[in-house]
């Protein structure tokens, strides 16, 4: 036979393609598409659900006034509409809420309102409408001497610590102007260009106070959330710009106003990433941190700062009219950062938040300006990225490494646990210090390198033993080359009917045993494996038909007669058991010399006798001498069936009654069930064999009649009796000292099982369907 060219070893193929996933896994976790964005930002909102920024109440400290002991927000909720008439309030009534705050001693008071128009309930305002309802001569002069809303309200914000707000808009009205300068930066970059208005949201105009109203004030901050994609706010822009470049004003948000005023400072100390500090891997990313007087913010790349939620605190609430009538406690304000916002139906400023989806904006204001008086943050510095991303090349290079050596179930164990473990530091690392490490990463690609990789790993296992398979298929027995030579006319198609006995041999757990070799190492043990069983067979007169992959079709009785076909089959079968031992023994003081894990083989033999076409079946230029027809299909079913009764033989009652009985001085067959297998309508009588030294001994006897017994109470559905019997089978096992029956009491334990409780069925004989062939 001209031996057939190896095909290359898929190895090589299977790495290039395991690196190719860890590429485009790096690719796509540079490139954060919008899907693995809003899943990992997802799973940082699950982190903060499961534990939220904890709230803890304002402390007073008459002892410390350097910084303000809590944040508060005055709500102009229902009760105070209900008192003091619909919203927008009068200016006037605005600067009486400010007076009385002021009384009460807030350090600041951030307004998240816009006063962009004038009030309406001014003198000026209101005397046009008089007019046309009555003559209002007499109204001019005291009107006239009556001062403006607008100026009220900018008078009393005018000198005291009260902070306005804007609203960054696209659409840029007529007459727009650009936001009141309050402050000054200072910033280091990686270079003398470095210029922070380029990474942070921009908007070509904004909606701001009055005039009076904005220059009176002593802070302007930007109330502009920006929602992510699925409408969540998980950050604040600490910084936008207003206007069209080259002349847009970079403007701080209403929450870095109130803080800068609360510290009594001027300049905003901002870093770029790249400057002096900050690591950014040799790129300009974006603003690392800012400092406001002596707090540190550490903020995202376009100068958001992440929020970390609490979700609503009812202490943070104090309503406008408690204030206004002078029932709030005044410790619930004094040296406290005060928002002013509504949460009246109609007026608020509704927003998703993590925790909340229906937040008032105000109250996200306050929980940010509380995280930075805590010290409280949600960061992900610029390297984090690299460092996920070497976690997973390296984890991914392990893998592949482990897949190749050491197979799909080791690799499973290893990237579930990398997988957990990256999931695990993820987690510890929120919890313990606010770091967002993405999990998403290593388990999406760990979980699809080790299902592609170990798929095409089981792939190639099942090529190598297809190619195995067709490679042994075409030996021919050594009686049948005797038989050719001697007789070069039998090289013609066609067959004959004789009766024959079949053997079929396999080793158990072949796919598992091929995932975990080399196919030049499995190729060698399959030849080890099938060389001492080859010799028993032809030792005993047997034909081999073929070799398939790592099983055995042999039958005896053909090309030559034997008259004790049946006996020299199972002689066979029993010798295969111990020659199986001499190679499991082999291979242990070879791995043992090696130091490594020993190799144990295991065996099925499926063994049967009755009439089969025998002859050279193929064409007239290819053929093999083989065997064909129901008995062999029986026979290899019944080897099939070794494992189910875990036994490592099983021979139908036909080759046990040619080859002499049940018990004869080699063997003592044990009845195992009464099978129908598929498409036969008559059930075969499996056995297996105990060996014998001469004749059975009383203990071995008493094992056979005891599991002789077990299956009358099973077929007589006798549950009881049935469940006493195994016990008594399990007893005469142990005293024969025979193990080679425990699985299938294990099997009959099983079946009873399914069956306690349960009324016989009708009809019940207590055969076994066999369903698969």
């Amino acid at each position: 036979m001209t031996p057939r060219r190896r095909r290359p070893r898929g190895g090589a193929l299977r790495l290039m393609i395991g690196l190719g996933i860890l590429a485009a896994a790096l690719a796509v976790q540079a490139a954060e598409p919008a899907l693995y964005a809003q899943l990992r930002a997802f799973v940082f909102d699950t982190y903060q659900r499961q534990a939220p920024r904890p709230y803890v109440p304002p402390e007073p400290d008459m002892e410390d006034l350097s910084q303000p002991w809590g944040v508060r927000i005055v709500d102009i909720d229902e009760a105070s509409i209900a008192r003091f008439g619909q919203f927008p309030w009068p200016r006037p009534l605005m600067a009486a809420l400010l007076d009385r705050l002021d009384y009460f001693g807030a350090r600041v008071v951030a307004l998240d309102i816009v006063f962009s128009e004038p009030d309406r309930t001014s003198p000026d305002a209101v005397l046009p409408v008089w007019s046309m309802l009555s003559d209002t001569a007499a109204l001019d002069a005291p009107v006239s001497d009556l001062p403006d809303h607008d100026a009220v309200l900018g008078q009393q914000i005018d000198g005291r610590p009260v902070v306005v707000g804007l609203i960054g808009q696209g659409a840029v009205p007529d007459d727009a102007r650009l936001p009141a300068v309050k402050w000054g930066f200072a910033f280091s970059g990686p270079d003398a260009d470095s210029d922070p208005r380029r990474f942070v949201p921009a908007f070509p105009a904004a909606l701001l106070n009055l005039p009076e109203i904005e220059a009176a004030a002593a802070g302007n901050g930007a109330l502009n959330l920006i929602p992510s994609v699925d409408g969540v706010v998980r950050a604040l822009p600490m910084f936008i710009t207003v206007g069209d470049p080259p002349d847009h004003r970079i403007v701080p948000s209403l929450v870095a106003e109130a803080v800068r005023v609360s510290e009594g400072v001027s300049t905003y100390r901002m870093r770029l990433a790249g400057g002096a500090g900050e690591r950014a891997f040799g790129a300009q990313t974006g603003i690392a941190r800012i400092a406001i007087g002596a707090h540190e913010i550490p903020l995202s790349g376009d100068g958001q700062m992440r929020l970390y939620d609490s979700g609503r605190i009812d202490a943070r609430w104090v309503s406008a009219a408690d204030v206004l009538d002078g029932s709030v406690d005044p410790w619930t304000i004094a040296n406290h950062i005060v928002f002013i916002g509504s949460s009246a139906a109609g007026l608020r400023d509704l927003r998703a938040t993590p925790l909340d989806s229906a937040a008032a904006g105000v109250e996200v204001h306050a929980m940010l300006t509380e995280q930075i008086l805590s010290g409280r943050f949600l960061v992900r510095p610029d390297w984090v990225g690299g460092a996920e991303a070497a976690f997973v090349a390296v984890a991914g290079a392990a893998l592949l490494i482990i897949l190749s050596r050491l197979g799909a179930l080791a690799g499973a164990v290893v990237s579930v646990a990398m997988a957990g473990g990256a999931v695990a530091v993820s987690i510890a690392m929120f919890a313990g210090q606010g770091l967002l490490i993405d999990p998403i990463m290593p388990v999406v690609a760990l979980a699809i390198l080790w299902a592609t990789v170990s798929l095409m790993g089981y792939r190639q296992s099942e090529r190598e033993r297809s190619q195995i398979r067709h490679a042994f298929t075409h030996f021919l027995a050594p009686s049948l080359v005797e038989q050719l030579a001697d007789n070069p006319a039998a090289l013609q198609l066609g067959g004959t009917t004789r009766e024959i006995s079949l053997l079929f041999a396999d080793i158990r757990g072949f796919t598992s045993l091929s995932e975990t070799l080399d196919p030049e190492t499995l190729t060698q043990l399959i030849n080890r494996f099938l060389s001492p069983m080859s010799d028993v067979i032809l030792a005993e007169r047997g034909t081999i038909d073929k070799f398939i992959g790592d099983c055995i079709m042999a039958f005896w009785n053909a090309p030559l007669d034997d008259a004790d076909h049946a006996r020299n089959a199972l002689t066979a079968a029993l010798k295969m058991r111990g020659a199986l031992a001499g190679l499991n023994d082999a291979l242990a003081a070879e791995a043992a010399t090696a130091a490594r894990r020993p190799i144990r083989l295991g065996i099925g033999i499926g063994l049967h006798a009755g009439p089969a076409c025998v002859g050279n079946m193929g064409t007239a230029r290819r053929f093999d001498y083989s065997a064909i027809g129901d008995t062999v299909n029986l026979a290899a079913r019944l080897e099939g069936l070794s494992k189910l009764y875990g036994v490592d033989l099983v021979a139908s009652e036909q080759i046990v009654d040619r080859a002499g009985g049940r018990a004869t001085g080699a063997w003592l067959a044990v009845e195992l069930d009464l099978i129908r297998a598929k498409g036969r309508r008559e059930p075969v009588r499996a056995f297996t064999l105990l060996e014998t030294a001469g004749a059975p001994t009383p203990a071995q006897t008493a094992l056979a009649d005891a599991v002789a017994a077990m299956l009358a109470a099973w077929r007589a559905g006798d549950w009881p009796a049935t469940a006493h019997a195994i016990e008594d089978a399990a007893a005469a096992a142990e005293r024969a000292r025979e193990t080679r029956l425990t699985g299938l009491l294990d099997l009959y334990g099983s079946r009873l099982l399914e069956r306690a409780g349960q009324p016989v069925p009708e009809g019940w004989d207590g055969i076994s369907d066999a369903l698969s062939k």
